[in-house]
């Protein structure tokens, strides 16, 4: 019976690679980045534990939050460059590659610029952290030049990406990672301010960004240089699918934004919390959500060509089993949590059992929607998606509001895990005919 399991999911992946070949590539980087990533945060948070108190430690973290949270207002750009990238390259439209590709440069330029003016003026009038002007001023400085880096790799990323060459931008990532990980350790007894650390993040994104630029520019659409009419050439290459695109984007990265969300309702102290609580629950499903996300390039692939047998196939194929590593994951960890926290962090923290028995239900829902989630954003079913995911933000927040003080730093795993089982769960689960309309 094994052997027969064994030699269907063989079969399943050998379709799948049929279809991508950067696929098996893919997923290693994949992994290998959430490993890396893993590997920072075991390794760090101990040390900026030992080395800050809580007001620099929640700053600290509350700044490479910001850093990722940054993207919230550039996801329609993301999801939108993916697809056209993909569909005039597969038609060999160069041209279109290329006006997309300095239209989403000046984009991003104009949203960084946005972005870092609301990000300063909010954390000058809602600043909770008690940090020494020069720290506080330097830290600024660095999370702002991170994110404009950051947030300009953006649209070679997502070429890369249509062409499925998404191990590429992984692979860089990976150094990027390796970097800043050997960079802090070597220099930990060092650190006396957060500017510090954040002036070695800023280094490795720096490099990042140079990396990525070399990367893509040896590809041929810039043999093909046009003129850009930024109005005409937007609405025609990009238009209204990539602002739905992006207010989905923007929709989900609110819904994993719970520490900026806690950055400004709370404490430092319950953010430290927070932190100790959830991170090792949350690598799980930033592990499990590599699965279907490295899949979407394909699934765009194959809808182009208006394959979509292939893609039910494919659907149908990997989804229980996708269930089945879901479960197995949260019930190892459930058994081991202690144990990884011991090791972790040593005899200072622990968990209970009911802080250990919420994170794993609430790995399991937040998990198990995303893999119709990711056919749904494949295939651009963006109403559908806006409508429930506006819905789920809206509960969640307002439960987070409401219960904040009576539930501290696990009051955003209640009102996920409770908007979940009340109704997120069920309308995703069911939106197979959505998926195949």
């Amino acid at each position: 019976m094994s052997f027969k399991i064994l030699n269907l999911l063989t079969d399943r992946i050998s379709m799948i690679i049929s279809h991508s070949k950067d696929y098996p590539k893919t997923i290693f980087n994949h992994y290998l980045n959430t490993f890396l990533y893993v590997l920072f945060q075991v390794l760090l948070i101990p040390i900026f534990l030992n080395t800050f108190e809580s007001d620099k430690f929640a700053f600290l973290f509350f700044l490479i939050g910001m850093i990722n949270f940054s993207s919230i207002g550039i996801g329609w750009l993301s999801s939108g460059l993916l697809k056209s990238f993909g569909e005039n390259y597969s038609n060999k439209n160069y041209k279109n590659v290329y006006s997309i590709y300095k239209i989403s440069i000046l984009l991003t330029i104009i949203y960084s610029i946005f972005f870092i003016l609301c990000f300063i003026i909010s954390i000058l009038f809602i600043d909770k952290f008690n940090i020494n002007k020069n720290d506080f001023y330097l830290s600024i400085f660095f999370v702002s030049l991170a994110i404009i880096l950051k947030l300009l790799t953006n649209p070679d990323i997502q070429f890369l990406n249509s062409l499925e060459k998404q191990s590429t931008p992984l692979k860089i990532d990976n150094i990027r990672l390796i970097l800043i990980i050997s960079g802090v350790i070597i220099l930990k007894d060092y650190f006396s301010n957060v500017y510090e650390v954040l002036f070695l993040l800023t280094t490795s994104i720096l490099i990042n960004f140079f990396y990525l630029k070399v990367k893509t520019h040896k590809f041929n659409i810039f043999k093909f240089k046009s003129k850009i009419n930024i109005i005409k050439d937007f609405q025609t290459l990009l238009g209204t699918r990539s602002i739905k695109y992006g207010i989905v984007g923007f929709f989900i990265i609110i819904l994993q934004s719970d520490l900026i969300i806690l950055g400004y309702l709370s404490s430092p102290d319950v953010i430290k919390k927070y932190i100790i609580v959830w991170k090792i629950p949350e690598l799980i499903f930033l592990l499990l959500l590599k699965i279907p996300a490295s899949l979407e390039p394909t699934i765009i692939k194959l809808a182009a060509k208006k394959k979509y047998k292939d893609i039910e196939e494919i659907h149908k194929s990997f989804y229980y089993y996708f269930f089945v590593v879901i479960f197995i994951s949260i019930v190892v960890y459930y058994y081991i949590s202690d144990f990884l926290i011991y090791l972790w962090l040593g005899t200072n923290f622990s968990l209970n059992s009911t802080e250990t028995i919420l994170c794993c239900i609430n790995v399991f829902f937040i998990t198990s929607v995303r893999w119709n989630l990711a056919f749904l954003h494949a295939l651009a079913k963006l109403d559908f998606l806006i409508k429930i995911l506006l819905l789920e933000i809206i509960l969640k927040i307002s439960l987070i509001i409401i219960f904040i003080e009576k539930f501290s730093y696990m009051t955003p795993i209640y009102a996920s895990t409770t908007c979940h089982i009340l109704l997120f769960f069920w309308i995703y689960s069911n939106a197979r005919k959505k998926i195949f309309l």
